[in-house]
């Protein structure tokens, strides 16, 4: 058994679609964490399983440690990270290329993989804004998304759709019966939304909740710069999907994979499997 937020490296990697616009796309595997395997079990904190109190989008001060690049880029990352605080990016490091520079983590988790992209979507759009070396690729551990993938970038943020999109989210967690762990909506360019949901049986929510709640967030796709929904239960994390511009990467429990209401194309499996809800 693979020891809790590393990566399988035998898992297939395969990349998934919940007819989202543009080339945003979430990498899934089959029993296992989108990116080569990788799955995340963290603790839900102290406000697991209570309705968080939702706070303004506010910017603080990040504990990431950037090593490489110019003053300038360095002095950029700061800024993008501070928007996202508590960031879950221990390191991030900016390689030069041949025509470029790229943003490397190795983190492998789920969420961390997410900010990772958040922050290099931004980076990507700013470096270029400032006449900074162009930003190529943005990796996390064994994956990478070249930039040239990126999709078309969303409206910058406001007081106002910050708090219309809490609102919102607020609105869609509650209506599907799980209880808000976490209620996050920063703005590192656009809004970068995270929402994490406790819930007490997650096969039945994955079978029967789920969809409903992710496709009435992404009706409101054009808003966000991010969206990172997770689906926890008392064993943690069942099911995670992180998703920006550049792209995405997701999780699901093995023993909850026919319980997923986006399953990663291709053959189904030989064996069938029944969900336990």
């Amino acid at each position: 058994m693979n020891e809790p937020g590393r990566a399988d490296r035998s898992s297939r990697v395969t990349k998934t679609s919940r007819a989202r616009l543009g080339p945003i796309a979430v990498l899934g595997a089959v029993g296992a964490l989108a990116i080569a395997g990788v799955q995340e079990s963290p603790a839900l904190g102290a406000n697991a399983g209570k309705a968080a109190h939702p706070s303004p989008a506010v910017t603080g001060v990040s504990a990431t440690r950037i090593i490489g690049g110019s003053a300038p880029q360095r002095a950029l990352l700061r800024t993008i990270l501070a928007t996202l605080v508590p960031t879950h990016v221990r390191v991030l490091r900016v390689v030069r290329l041949r025509g470029g520079v790229e943003l490397d983590s190795p983190t492998q988790a789920v969420r961390a993989t997410w900010e990772v992209l958040v922050t290099g979507g931004v980076f990507f759009d700013r470096s270029a804004e400032q006449s900074l070396p162009p930003v190529l690729e943005v990796d996390a551990g064994p994956v990478g998304w070249p930039t040239l993938n990126s999709g078309p970038s969303p409206p910058p943020a406001t007081p106002a759709s910050v708090t219309a999109t809490r609102r919102t989210m607020r609105r869609l967690a509650l209506a599907s019966g799980a209880r808000i762990a976490e209620l996050t909506v920063s703005a590192p360019d656009a809004l970068a939304v995270v929402l994490r949901l406790r819930v007490s049986d997650a096969a039945r929510f994955l079978q029967d909740r789920l969809r409903t709640l992710v496709l009435s967030a992404d009706a409101r796709e054009t808003r966000y710069e991010a969206l990172y929904i997770e689906v926890a239960d008392a064993r943690g994390i069942a099911w995670a999907d992180g998703e920006t511009p550049l792209g995405g990467a997701g999780y699901i429990r093995p023993s909850l994979s026919a319980c997923n209401p986006f399953p990663p194309p291709g053959p189904a499996s030989p064996t069938y499997q029944r969900c336990p809800g």
